[in-house]
């Protein structure tokens, strides 16, 4: 409404700026005209005054001619002439008398006809200049009555506009009053709130010194992953020197399979000539098998070591020659409880989270790093993308897991669509009147509330907030 009425004020004093330079220009124009018609009668008088002079000038030659002739012949023509123009007389009696002052008076009005023209063409300019200028204003007066029509139409348009505007002033009046009631209402919610929240405050203060002993706890529990993590690097050099040791041990083994099919030889070359004696030792109508069992029996090879012995050897040596060419190992078992767990991944190698934890998806909640990279199934994140060998993670569980162990899962890979779930989607807005950040009051370092308009520059001022924060600023 305001710029309605700024409009609309400048309007009509742009219309009457308008009407009054139109009113000086038709005053000019009226005054120019007159000019000129001054200019105009000046100029028919001079023009008469120049054909009289001019008839004065032709009739002085014309004198001046017939005084000379009458000069010669004075005596002759003297009676004619006095009979012919009595008013001659008088003019050649003073003609000579009178010719200097004839012929000063004849510069004079020589002079003065110059100077008529030179007016003359002066004027003649003038007219010309101002008919253009008249053209011009004729123009501009039609421009500017154009304009006024045009001004006319938005002053008309605006005074409708200036009423739709002052029933909508009405209505917001109305509303503001609403408003105002409403506002009433809310500050002495806003007390209460005050209340609440000085409540919530102290709860804050509790909540502060509970987060404080949880956070040394979470300092203590990161003091023991660093612990682990030292204790896992030594595992690893453990590892890899149990791999160089296995090594070793192949080696050996295969020095002991060289041995062991010795062995072989000699309890079979032994066997054989136990079987013989037993054969021979024994009749023939005897039974066979009680004697065959008496021969086997009575083997005994130099070393002491029997059948049984070669058999659990040579299963232990398939059996490390196995591990030994696959690097695997027996599983480790843990048990998952339900929150928050730490587990060291102890596989040789790393491969997917995703497809690493697919089986017990629905019990995971979220897994984090060491670097504070989560994966987050719920909202189809994976941040961390691979376990590595050695590493440890923080796994947040829905319930217990029992007996889990890492799986192979054979260099699978499963990539997620971000989603978000309807619980996340249903959660309402958190929205607080005090959310809104709002000053409360500027203060000097003194305490005294002051307007910063009329602060010196360089001086500290305190801003205070209705959410109880303080910014410390210097005047600019």
């Amino acid at each position: 409404l305001s710029a309605t009425e700024l409009l609309l004020s400048d309007t009509q004093s742009n219309l009457s700026d308008t009407q009054l330079a139109l009113s000086n220009t038709e005053s000019e124009l009226l005054a120019t005209e007159i000019s000129l018609l001054t200019t105009q009668q000046i100029l028919s008088s001079t023009q008469l005054d120049l054909a009289s002079a001019n008839i004065e000038v032709i009739e002085l030659n014309s004198d001046l001619l017939q005084a000379n002739a009458n000069i010669s012949s004075l005596g002759d023509s003297l009676l004619d002439t006095q009979l012919n123009l009595n008013d001659l007389q008088i003019v050649l009696s003073n003609t000579q008398s009178n010719l200097s002052t004839s012929q000063l008076a004849l510069e004079n009005t020589e002079f003065d006809l110059l100077n008529t023209e030179s007016l003359l063409l002066s004027t003649q300019d003038s007219l010309s200049s101002t008919q253009i200028d008249l053209s011009f204003s004729n123009l501009i007066i039609a421009g500017l009555n154009n304009d006024l029509i045009i001004a006319n139409n938005n002053i008309t348009n605006l005074e409708s506009v200036l009423n739709s505007t002052e029933s909508e002033l009405i209505s917001t009046q109305i509303q503001l009053s609403t408003v105002e009631s409403d506002l009433l209402l809310t500050e002495t919610q806003l007390l209460n709130t005050q209340d609440t929240l000085l409540i919530s405050q102290l709860n804050l203060v509790s909540s502060n010194s509970i987060i404080d002993e949880l956070n040394l706890e979470i300092d203590t529990i990161n003091s023991n992953i660093l612990s682990l993590d030292s204790v896992l690097l030594i595992t690893q050099q453990d590892l890899a020197e149990t791999q160089l040791n296995l090594s070793d041990i192949h080696e050996e083994l295969l020095i002991t399979q060289d041995s062991l099919l010795s062995l072989q030889l000699i309890t079979l070359s032994a066997y054989n000539n136990g079987y013989s004696d037993g054969e021979s030792s024994v009749d023939i109508t005897s039974d066979n098998q009680q004697a065959f069992n008496e021969g086997v029996s009575s083997v005994i090879p130099e070393d002491g070591i029997s059948q049984d012995d070669l058999d659990a050897i040579q299963l232990l040596l398939d059996e490390a020659l196995y591990n030994l060419e696959t690097s695997s190992c027996d599983p480790i078992y843990i048990d998952i409880v339900q929150g928050w767990n730490i587990l060291g991944y102890t596989l040789s190698y790393a491969q997917d989270v995703v497809a690493t934890f697919a089986d017990i998806v629905d019990r995971i909640e979220i897994v984090k790093d060491n670097a504070g990279q989560v994966y987050w199934p719920e909202f189809g994140f994976n941040g961390i993308g691979d376990f590595i060998p050695g590493q440890g993670y923080q796994i947040k569980s829905t319930e217990e897991i029992l007996s889990y162990y890492w799986p192979d899962v054979d260099g699978q890979r499963i990539e997620l669509i971000p989603t978000i779930p309807t619980w996340a989607i249903e959660m309402e807005v958190d929205f607080h009147p005090n959310d809104i950040k709002a000053l409360v009051k500027v203060v000097n370092l003194l305490g005294q509330e002051v307007n910063i308009d009329e602060q010196f520059t360089g001086e500290v001022l305190l801003y205070l907030y209705n959410d109880g924060t303080v910014e410390k600023k210097m005047v600019r």
